[in-house]
């Protein structure tokens, strides 16, 4: 787990078997007809150990799947006898594979067809097929429970996917090529997933598989280190003439715990060949409390003596504090990166400058109860520099009395004195109003354990506008309103706003508010849409239907009918990015974890209940890229609500509600986890039993570039700009294949766009994106109008930690406390194989990283919905005004909340991927750095200069289409492009699925037509 932990999961799993009639053995028993392999085994040995060698070589040395970083291995043997071998590999980030294409280039499970590979056919028909097994031989040693225990035959599968689990279902086609073996036909059913060119080079069993996933971790390396079968066998004496007088039996005399070698085994063991092999090697440090380490003696050495040994005071982790007040360098360390550049030399006890190789520290692990050492570790492994035990307890220059405080004044533990702290901050610096949303946002996202304690605490700072109002009310500054009124008018005000989550204060065991101080019967989530000067709204009504293009005003003249008379229609309002749809999010608490019989959690009679149950018109915008899940959930759950038939006979989707979605099927679909093309285009919304009934009405004017006359010039090609963005995302611009690369949608870029560049690619486009940045970066204007957009999350910590380091100042680092959640037998068990720092180290989309650093006035996009009343939803900007040591301060940029003052707390987020065993929980701040966004989280976005950097091309359908599309003006659009190989700089590749556009577009057809014959009808 400390390689894992280092380099990340392992790769590649590759399992390679001795083959008794490899030339090598057979040549050494031609003179001994008599002999057979298990006759001499150190021959067989020998020749297996030449070829892992050989293998290991191939594999790292002459790079054969690319860089190897780390690897191991573990020898094996057969009941039989016959060794084998288990490999790991670890490769370079710029040599994992990335993609279904990737996967398949490495790996096959197909029988090559015997015309066009006759070397390949015959290696895998005689060392890869499984079986045969099941019905055909229910004999075979794969057969537990009268089925196979390796799930052979596998299913047929056009293309490589993952499934829901994290597992790997390899390329199966029904490409009619079999064999017959024992009587029985084998197809790809049956291949066992091997590498073409390895498996002709060692003429073997060779399975290798894709093992990136984490969940596979602990099964493989149990699998690598798990120990002998054991049986329990008696000798008797089958001589004995007596048979009705039995000896006495002692069972425990007789009982030997021994274990049996084949051998195969014995002889690899006499030769001392070794059976684990890793690279690079992992040195265990020592953890423990000043002056209360393990020193080793005889138990004939006197105790004087061992205690006057020469360096017996010095251990790993003294000698570290040393090193750090000597040598700078080392400094910058922590306690388990101090191997990768020190060694330890355990004769002289004491780290030295490595002069060669690279090793691994690993922290030994500490079992919970142990509390001081436990706190010691964990802070080990935040801090850099310590020169002392008491450095290890300093928090920003304060020393804690303790090693628990000062874990806990990092962030590092989970308590509910951290609630206490946030309010206590807020209370300093914020208004009434802002003290009750953070602690509301505290009950929703907290896991407080006692609510009704932080309250009676704190309500009294929550009803200070309150009393302030109560006295101007009175006439009187003398009025001092009673105690029991301000407190009722906090619990009225608070009731309020968890109204917005569909919850109440019984829920958190807060006392339930009198309705006799002011009117608050009505429906708050109803009065919030009903809370508009109709006035005002009817003003700009008129101004914006003058400004309807045609395509705009029919749109408009069809829903709007549709929802006077009720029908019920469905409408899907589609158009390119920017064409001034009026749209809006979900809120109808759609589970996170989808699938074909999902309901959203919203119980009838709630508020939000009769919410939609008076909604005349729903408008959901980015329809595209959400799962068609999400739509079939809200279409049960609606249904449930308006009391209408599920299905059959008087089935009205969504219960008979007026919907209208918007959209553009050119950008980014649902995102599938692990899913391939055929995943996401099966998720998204067209290809739903919903989808017949949508009406779709079209949009093909292109309202955010059209508003820019530059954008209409002739661009490239004869195209305008308009033209030529939407000609990438119709996948109708020119491509071209390139010999080094096996893909054909490569498109050229035009040489406008382009950023030249020879050094720093980050520094190249950041100069260009935020130029004259030191001069504006405290300017929420000049930050709201610009953004780099990238595919991976990777390159945009990158940019973001790029810009960060241009300010001036020390950045304040937060860091996560992060644990296991479950019950406490499998937590024990789970929290020794996946320690805190392995957590620290994983990543997951949408939820933030164990470590932040921030400094004032750097830009954060929100991670979670923490308070939509106030602006605070999963994806606003904020510009950042002070950090605090528990809560932070910031003002929102843009948006109807523009420079709204709002707090943001350290929340629990719980996050569980079928790749990992464990639910996590982390308790961190629901932020990140924003210069830099995916594309897929720029998606929505409207923007004056926008980067797009291209360290690699996109990987999935509409991305390229939705980066250049999320600015105004073709003047403000630059593009850095980093292309590996023979590939030129001004090429990229352009993903785009049509079938997306199949149903739209036949739709849009139909729709069209009438469309033409409604123009000339008098508007009403």
């Amino acid at each position: 787990m400390a390689i894992c932990q280092y380099f990340g999961n392992p790769d590649l799993f590759i399992t390679f078997t001795c083959n008794a009639q490899w030339p090598e053995i057979v040549h050494a028993f031609e003179n001994t007809v008599e002999l057979r392999s298990e006759d001499k085994p150190h021959i067989v040995d020998r020749v297996f150990r030449m070829k892992l060698k050989a293998l290991k070589d191939r594999i790292v040395k002459e790079k054969f799947f690319g860089t190897t970083v780390a690897d191991l291995h573990t020898v094996e043997f057969q009941k039989r006898g016959l060794p084998h071998v288990h490999i790991l590999v670890w490769l370079a980030d710029s040599d994992k594979p990335k993609d279904i294409a990737d996967i398949d280039r490495i790996i096959s499970s197909e029988i090559p067809d015997p015309s066009i590979d006759p070397v390949g056919y015959e290696a895998v028909i005689k060392f890869m097929l499984h079986g045969p097994c099941g019905q055909a031989n229910t004999l075979s040693p794969c057969m537990k429970d009268g089925r196979c225990s390796k799930h052979f035959p596998k299913a047929f599968t056009s293309e490589t996917i993952y499934d829901r689990f994290g597992y790997i279902v390899y390329k199966r086609r029904d490409t009619g090529i079999s064999v017959e073996k024992g009587g029985t036909k084998l197809d790809n059913r049956y291949v066992v997933p091997f590498n073409r060119d390895l498996l002709v080079w060692l003429q073997a069993h060779i399975n290798v598989e894709i093992c990136h996933k984490g969940r596979l971790i602990k099964y493989l390396f149990k699998y690598l280190t798990k120990g002998p079968d054991r049986s329990l066998v008696q000798a008797t004496n089958t001589n004995s003439r007596s048979v009705d007088v039995q000896p006495p039996i002692d069972e425990i005399k007789q009982y030997l715990d021994c274990r049996y070698l084949s051998s195969y085994e014995a002889a690899w063991r006499i030769y001392e060949f070794p059976i684990h092999e890793r690279t690079p090697s992992v040195l265990r440090l020592c953890v423990h409390l000043k002056n209360q380490h393990v020193v080793p003696y005889n138990e004939e050495e006197p105790l004087e003596g061992v205690l006057q040994r020469k360096g017996v005071e010095n251990t790993m982790l003294t000698q570290w504090f040393k090193l750090n007040r000597t040598d700078p360098s080392a400094r910058t360390l922590t306690y388990a990166k101090i191997p990768n550049k020190y060694v330890w030399d355990s004769r002289k006890r004491d780290w030295f400058l490595r002069k060669r190789g690279f090793q691994i520290g690993r922290i030994v692990y500490i079992p919970p109860g142990v509390d001081d050492v436990v706190y010691l570790r964990m802070l080990l492994t935040k801090a850099r520099g310590a020169k002392s035990f008491r450095d290890l307890r300093k928090v920003n220059n304060v020393v804690c009395r303790t090693y628990k405080i000062a874990c806990q004044k990092l962030g590092l533990l989970s308590t509910d004195q951290e609630w206490t702290a946030v309010l206590q901050e807020v209370c300093q610096w914020g208004q009434p109003s802002l003290i009750r949303s953070t602690f509301i946002s505290l009950l929703m996202f907290c896991e407080i354990t006692e609510p009704l304690d932080l309250f009676q605490k704190y309500w009294e700072h929550m009803a200070d506008d309150m009393a302030y109002t109560a006295r101007r009310q009175s006439s009187s500054v003398y009025f001092d309103p009673p105690s029991s009124s301000l407190q009722n008018s906090v619990l009225l005000e608070l009731q309020r706003l968890l109204s917005y989550y569909s919850t109440t204060l019984q829920h958190f065991g807060l006392p339930t508010p009198e309705l006799s101080d002011c009117d608050y019967t009505m429906n708050s989530l109803i009065a919030e849409q009903l809370d508009y000067d109709i006035n005002e709204q009817n003003l700009r009504a008129t101004s914006l239907l003058q400004s309807l293009n045609e395509e705009q005003r029919y749109a408009y003249d069809v829903v709007y009918n549709s929802v006077l008379s009720a029908q019920g229609s469905l409408f899907f309002l589609y158009g390119h990015g920017g064409t001034d749809a009026t749209t809006a999010h979900s809120r109808f608490k759609i589970p996170l974890d989808l699938d074909h019989t999902s309901t959203c959690a919203v119980k009838k009679g709630t508020h939000l209940a009769q919410l939609i149950q008076e909604a005349a018109l729903i408008v959901w915008d980015e329809a595209p890229m959400t799962h068609r899940f999400s739509f079939e959930a809200m279409d049960r759950t609606f249904c449930d609500i308006m009391n209408t038939p599920l299905s059959g006979e008087g089935y009205t989707p969504f219960g008979g509600k007026c919907i209208l979605l918007g959209g553009d099927s050119r950008q980014t679909l649902p995102v599938v986890v692990d899913g391939g093309r055929e995943q996401s285009i099966d998720s998204s919304l067209t290809r739903s039993h919903l989808w017949p009934h949508f009406k779709v009405l079209p949009l093909t004017v292109n309202m955010r570039i059209n508003s820019n006359p530059n954008n209409l010039l002739p661009l490239y090609e004869g195209r305008t700009f308009q033209d030529w963005v939407l000609a990438i995302g119709n996948g109708t611009i020119k491509q071209t294949k390139f010999e080094s690369s096996t893909f054909t949608d490569w498109i050229q870029l035009p040489d406008k766009f382009l950023i030249p560049h020879t050094g720093n690619k980050i520094e190249a486009i950041t100069d260009v994106v935020y130029n004259d940045f030191m001069a504006n970066y405290e300017d929420a204007g000049y930050i709201q109008n610009r953004a780099i957009v990238t595919p991976t999350n990777r390159t945009v910590s990158e940019i973001n930690a790029y810009m960060l380091d241009k300010l001036k100042g020390r950045a304040t680092t937060y860091y996560s406390s992060d644990s296991l959640e479950g019950d406490t037998a499998n937590k024990s068990n789970l929290e020794e194989e996946y320690p805190t720092e392995f957590l620290n180290n994983l990543s997951f989309n949408g939820v933030p990283e164990h470590e932040i650093q921030l400094k004032v006035s750097t830009p954060v996009i929100l991670l979670r919905n923490l308070n939509p009343s106030i602006g605070l939803c999963n994806g606003t900007r904020i510009m950042i005004t002070h950090l605090g040591e528990n809560v932070i301060r910031g003002d929102i940029i843009g948006g109807s909340y523009d420079k709204t003052t709002v707090a943001i707390p350290r929340i629990v987020l719980n996050v569980t991927q079928h790749r990992w065993p464990f639910i996590l929980k982390r308790r961190q701040f629901p932020i990140r750095l924003c210069y830099a966004m995916t594309i897929n989280k720029s998606q929505g976005q409207s923007l004056d200069i926008v980067g797009v950097y291209l360290p690699k091309p996109v990987f999935s359908h509409g991305q390229l289409y939705v980066a250049i599309s999320r600015v105004r003006s073709a003047d403000g659009l630059h593009i850095l492009v980093d292309n590996d190989g023979e590939i030129p700089q001004s090429y990229t590749r352009n993903i785009v699925y049509e079938e997306t556009f199949l149903d739209v577009n036949a739709t849009t057809e139909s729709h069209t037509e009438a469309m033409e014959i409604d123009r000339d009808e008098p508007r009403q």
